[in-house]
């Protein structure tokens, strides 16, 4: 599997830096490596080069080219990206309830190329229903009580995660913004199948 050198990661961060110094962030598109990216800020591309392919947080080995990826918390699709570059035949499904964030999700897909990801428009969680969803535009958009009184929230599709167990999972990604506290519980009795974990 090809790894971006350190030296070219950091190549294309510089270069983000200086492009963006004296604009307003602001969401847009950026051509970064091979990948055509539409972005809600440029924080999100500066952790993607920063997190993601420099310090390859999420990176995982594997002897299966086919493996089988859960990602949840997709966000904009960056990390399906990566994952699609280091296998190509691997199979994902992808969990992202905010609706802001799904719509780039897709077309950030469709634009790279990516057609066989099955992508779940909905909140990871302990049951089927609904829930408040808070939109920040950021990384920390995320569920909130119902109760409290913030301003922009939207209401969400959320999915009991245990269904999805039920088979041999090479990497489970776990992005969700504080809800692992609650789903990670409810699903320790059904991780026998997973190989890999990796809790952001």
């Amino acid at each position: 599997m090809h790894h971006f050198s350190s030296k070219e990661i950091v190549h294309e961060y510089q270069r983000v830096i200086e492009q963006f110094r004296n604009t307003e962030d602001k969401p847009g598109r950026i051509t970064l490596f091979e990948w055509d990216i539409e972005y809600i800020n440029l924080s999100t591309i500066l952790a993607f080069l920063d997190q993601i392919l420099l310090r390859r947080i999420n990176d995982f080995y594997s002897n299966n080219y086919q493996p089988v990826i859960m990602d949840w918390g997709a966000n904009i699709g960056y990390t399906i990206l990566n994952y699609k570059r280091q296998f190509p035949g691997a199979k994902i499904i992808a969990f992202e309830p905010d609706p802001q964030f799904v719509s780039i999700l897709r077309r950030n897909l469709k634009r790279n190329g990516v057609r066989d990801v099955k992508i779940v428009d909905a909140a990871v969680w302990t049951k089927d229903g609904t829930a408040a969803w808070l939109v920040e535009g950021i990384d920390g958009s995320k569920i909130i009580d119902r109760s409290k009184n913030f301003q922009n929230t939207v209401t969400v599709r959320t999915i009991d995660l245990v269904k999805y167990l039920d088979q041999k999972i090479d990497l489970l990604k776990i992005d969700i913004e504080g809800a692992e506290f609650d789903v990670i519980p409810h699903i320790q009795n059904h991780l026998s199948k997973v190989k890999n974990i990796v809790v952001e």
